[in-house]
């Protein structure tokens, strides 16, 4: 049956420099992947191209920061970086500015703003991965966003709160839909746009040493459309809640994880004349994802993990873009690790 490999080495450097009212950070960084797909072909449709065989994708980047005092209170921030990502015969040049104010109303309340480009490659999975039940899709393009945010923090010894107003607007979303023809087979594509506006509420709390909480909650309209011109049509959930309960010592960490997904949708296509379009199916059951991580430390740089998927092994409808038998999540999964430091 063969298997994937996916392999990655780089690195990051970075100096900083400057006074108390002008600081300025330099960085470069290089990551290089390499994909190795040793599966089996299937016969549904696949190229061989996209079924097996060896792939790499390097990315080189370099970025800068700025962040002036304007005075006591008011700070602003802008930040730069360039993207040059290579796969294949493609390459992609991408420039990212970033520009954030922040301003302190005392010494524990604080109110900002930012906006920000964004970028990001499709992986190695959505490119060329393959099974019976998924076709990759070589020619996929990156997505390219923006980023608007408002918003309001609180800090004091021990908790911590953000509330925040955000907008996004993303071209050439990457999702996956079902195939035509196939059924149980999906695919992934890039639609023309997304768009989401809404709140997202964070709260922080450390009890002692030892244990601490986080609670966080976001309500929003997330949309999107498969082709420019045709009507929006309504994606993913409206609203999410979710908490954590942490502990650590010295060797031992521990973290409960839980979301809570309600009043969601799922998306497909469907064909109309000669164009594609977004269907709108309404799922009717939340969907619940768990984890548990332990770690512990048996060494200085060796740490053992182990780390539950899916705790309450529940069966939920995914957010997912196939047929209704794919729509279930995985079973409860178990993975033990060790982590080496250097």
């Amino acid at each position: 049956m063969g298997k994937s490999q996916h392999k990655m080495y780089g690195f990051d450097v970075k100096q900083r420099f400057g006074s108390e009212s002008d600081k300025f950070l330099l960085g470069a960084d290089f990551k290089h992947e390499i994909y190795e797909n040793n599966r089996e072909k299937f016969s549904r449709g696949l190229t061989t191209k996209a079924a097996s065989g060896s792939w790499n994708y390097n990315n080189y980047s370099v970025y800068g920061q700025y962040d002036k005092k304007l005075s006591d209170a008011t700070s602003v921030i802008l930040s730069a970086r360039e993207d040059i990502a290579k796969y294949e015969e493609k390459t992609y040049h991408e420039f990212l500015p970033q520009a954030q104010i922040i301003t302190k109303v005392d010494a524990e309340n604080a109110v900002y703003a930012s906006v920000g480009k964004s970028f990001r490659m499709p992986n190695f999975r959505n490119l060329y991965y393959s099974s019976g039940m998924i076709i990759p899709n070589p020619d996929l393009s990156p997505e390219k966003g923006i980023n608007y945010e408002v918003g309001y923090k609180f800090e004091t010894e021990g908790a911590r709160l953000n509330i925040a107003a955000f907008r996004t607007e993303v071209k050439d979303q990457i999702i996956s839909v079902n195939v035509t023809g196939m059924s149980n087979t999906s695919t992934p594509v890039n639609v023309s746009e997304f768009k989401n506006t809404g709140v997202e509420i964070n709260y922080n709390r450390n009890l002692d040493k030892h244990f601490s909480y986080n609670l966080g909650a976001i309500f929003s309209n997330p949309q999107r459309r498969y082709a420019a011109g045709q009507e929006w049509s309504d994606a993913l959930g409206r609203y999410q809640l979710s908490g954590s309960v942490n502990y650590s010592n010295r060797d031992l960490e521990a973290a409960l994880n839980v979301s809570y997904w309600g009043s969601r949708v799922m998306n497909g296509t469907k064909t109309v004349g000669a164009t594609k379009q977004i269907t709108v199916t309404e799922i009717n059951k939340p969907l619940v994802v768990s984890n548990l991580h332990l770690g512990y430390k048996l060494q200085k740089n060796v740490k053992l993990t182990f780390d539950v998927d899916n705790l309450f092994d529940r069966k939920d409808i995914g957010n997912v873009d196939t047929s209704s038998s794919q729509y279930y999540t995985q079973g409860r999964t178990f993975l033990v690790g060790m982590n080496y430091s250097f």
